[in-house]
């Protein structure tokens, strides 16, 4: 009786300490599967961090491309500028020419006047002489 109820007690402790291996196992399992997976989101954390540093290098040069960009529309701006005040100065000067060129044809037409008058005045002083 005695070693029966010790076979049956020797029983359930074998009975409980395989249902304690199997928690411990499942236990290590569950443990092993966290472990995969917080090493797996640190490889994702690790890549999304190099994918935002690239991304934020790409911005980076896109800003300065940006910036070389508004620097050549600045000079090129003030290249068309210069090239508008020196077409005024040409305008000007022509105008200027134009002027003169005006008052030199009104010249000569005064000397030609003159010419013909004097040709006039000849002619009439040659009629009194004679």
């Amino acid at each position: 009786m005695v070693a029966e109820e010790v076979r049956i007690l020797a029983e359930q402790i074998a009975s409980s300490v395989d249902e304690i291996t199997k928690i411990v196992q499942t236990f290590q399992q569950d443990f092993q599967n966290v472990n995969t997976s917080l090493a797996t989101g640190f490889m994702k954390v690790q890549e999304g961090s190099a994918q935002l540093q690239q991304t934020t290098e790409t911005f980076k040069s896109i800003n300065e491309a940006m910036q070389q960009v508004a620097n050549h529309v600045v000079r090129m701006m003030q290249n068309v500028q210069g090239m508008a005040e020196e077409g005024q100065e040409f305008n000007a000067s022509i105008q200027e020419i134009t002027a003169i060129t005006k008052e030199a044809s009104a010249g000569v037409q005064g000397t030609e006047q003159l010419a013909t008058l004097s040709t006039e005045l000849d002619a009439l002083v040659k009629q009194y002489k004679l």
